[in-house]
């Protein structure tokens, strides 16, 4: 029993006695509070309810006083609150070797303004020398040569200069630049000329860590012409205002040959990106998504954009069944403005990021997915007065309600970008009584009555579609096989119900045109009708519901012939004006 007692030990660093846990924490999310590293393994914690203090074991057990090959003086850890306090300041205490705050402790020099954060404190001299600038190192500063504690290996390091962990043990350390580096990244050229920029050089640029990111002065520091990630302390820049992080800056490029003669649509001429490693922030500038392995990239070095080959290809016009009347013309400098409400998808209305078409007539607006997604309409008799669009594909639609159940849309559903009107599939008023499924032998029935999986659920259980297999609603109409009890969602039937929705739609233009009698003019004959529907109501032969329905009813109807109308009326007045010059013609050869 005596071997089991909890081993409890104080720490300068926590007010409270601290106990060894031998397993993982329950929150995988704590970190030490000396390293700021994750904690997986042995650690101490404070037993106390309601106190979060964790630290590695390791860390616990650290002496208190080192001596350091970064410092000729002798370095003591201490708390970063202590340090403030005892020398009444407020601002932050960097370290003087990797440039970063040392937020809860660091290892300061009692005679001189030195400190070591906990991480960089760990690291080992591989060469007790300093490194001075000697063949094949171009790094302008003096460095030091070190190594991962092995003791320390939870430890992990970031290279000040391209932004990457540190790998392989090795780091070199510049106490001028304070920065912890590759050593690719301690070889890189001065200057440099780059595919990206080829008009000037560019020279590098590094700021030790007293200095703004923003040396031209602001809040932010400036971005990447590249990539357009915001500049670390390391970079490449032109006095023309033209920057590469290093990251951009170490991208292999080949700029192929097909691409300088022969242009694809986009106007400028484009290098293409060969076997590269492209880092996260580099986004393609038409789709706003990331390019998969071993994909090509295509840079633009005048428009300082990255592309997909299918994104800087793309036609600069097309047709398309959204506004087949008007040509949509390609966008690819577009600025989304969401306080003005300017820059949505008139189609799906979600915000536009990368290039959209745009009808400069009407001012419709879609984004690329909804451009190749979209490739039909459909005329309904629920909604007269435009063509209604399939909407497959969607980021986010759950502020959209449908107009019919007020439920939110998921893909698909109609839409009439014109009048903002949304509609399920399954909420369209006339749907086909039967339809056949592949995947079943019986036909199945239009049903609008609630059917669950097994009789003994409750209504709130999970159901599903037995034709896809996702998940369905329990009150929304289905497809259903009574005999083998098979239920499917409306939508897995898309075919057929806008194969119905045509054949109504036809239908009731026949009817339309059987119902006008000839002779007289079609507003007179509409206008009379709708009258006559007014008197019905009066005289109590139809509910007021009813009557309301159908007068606009009448009303689209009435719409749509004078539309019909007005087309005949000017083709008639075309082919009149034919006729006369052909006449002409025929009378100046007489005379």
């Amino acid at each position: 029993m005596e071997a089991e007692r909890e081993i409890v030990r104080p720490h300068f660093s926590h007010g409270h006695r601290l106990s060894l846990l031998k397993q993982m924490p329950d929150d995988l999310d704590k970190r030490c509070r000396l390293c700021n590293e994750q904690i997986t393994s042995v650690h101490y914690h404070c037993p106390r309810p309601g106190c979060d203090f964790q630290i590695h074991q390791s860390c616990a057990e650290s002496p208190k006083d080192i001596q350091h090959p970064l410092h000729a003086h002798p370095l003591s850890l201490h708390l970063t609150s202590h340090i403030k306090a005892q020398a009444q300041f407020s601002g932050i205490i960097k370290c003087n070797a990797c440039g970063q705050e040392c937020a809860f402790a660091s290892y300061q020099c009692s005679q001189c303004n030195f400190d070591l954060d906990f991480k960089c404190a760990k690291l080992l001299p591989v060469n007790t020398q300093i490194l001075e600038d000697s063949k094949g190192i171009t790094y302008p500063h003096p460095l030091f040569l070190l190594q991962v504690n092995p003791n320390y290996n939870f430890i992990s390091y970031k290279c000040t200069c391209c932004e990457e962990e540190l790998l392989g043990g090795l780091i070199y350390v510049c106490l001028k630049s304070n920065a912890l580096l590759h050593k690719s990244c301690r070889e890189l050229p001065p200057q440099l000329n780059h595919p990206f920029h080829p008009l000037h050089p560019l020279s590098l640029l590094m700021l030790d860590m007293h200095h703004n990111p923003n040396v031209y002065g602001g809040d932010l520091p400036p971005k990447c012409s590249s990539c357009g990630a915001f500049l670390g302390r390391f970079r490449y820049q032109c006095e023309c205002g033209f920057f590469l992080d290093i990251k951009c800056a170490k991208i292999s490029t080949k700029a192929h040959e097909e691409y300088q003669t022969v242009k694809l649509s986009h106007p400028h001429p484009l290098l293409q990106i060969e076997n590269y490693k492209l880092h996260h922030s580099i986004l393609c500038k038409g789709c706003d998504k990331h390019f998969a392995i071993r994909e090509s990239a295509y840079f633009c070095h005048e428009c300082r954009m990255w592309m997909h080959k299918s994104c800087a290809d793309l036609p600069r016009e097309v047709s398309h069944p959204l506004d087949p009347s008007h040509g949509l013309t390609l966008l690819e400098n577009y600025n989304t403005n969401k306080l003005a409400g300017k820059g949505k998808c008139y189609a799906c209305q979600d915000w536009i990021s990368g290039f959209l078409y745009q009808c400069s007539d009407c001012g419709l607006e879609i984004d690329l997915r909804c451009k190749s997604s979209i490739t039909a309409t459909m005329m309904s008799v629920d909604h007269r007065e435009h063509p209604l669009l399939l909407l497959n594909e969607s980021n986010d639609l759950t502020s959209t309600k449908c107009n019919s159940c007020y439920q939110a849309c998921r893909p698909p559903f109609f839409r009439c970008w014109k009048c903002k009107l949304n509609l399920h599939v399954h909420c369209l008023r006339k749907l086909p009584t039967t339809v056949k499924s592949l995947y079943h032998r019986h036909p199945l029935t239009l049903n609008r009555s609630p059917i669950k999986d097994y009789s003994d659920e409750g209504d709130d259980a999970e159901f599903y579609c037995d034709d896809c297999e996702g998940l369905r609603n329990l009150y929304d109409p289905s497809y259903y096989c009574e005999e083998c009890h098979y239920v499917a969602h409306i939508h897995c039937f898309l075919t057929e119900v806008m194969r119905f929705q045509k054949e109504e739609w036809s239908n009731a233009d026949n009817q339309l045109e059987d119902e006008c009698p000839s002779g007289n003019k079609l507003e007179d004959f509409l206008d009379a009708l709708t009258e006559s529907m007014r008197r019905k109501a009066v005289l109590g032969k139809l509910s007021p519901v009813e009557t309301t329905k159908r007068i606009s009813l009448l009303c689209s109807k009435k719409e749509f012939l004078i539309a019909k109308l007005e087309e005949v009326d000017g083709e008639i007045e075309e082919l009149e004006m034919d006729l006369q010059c052909r006449k002409i013609r025929m009378w100046s050869r007489r005379s």
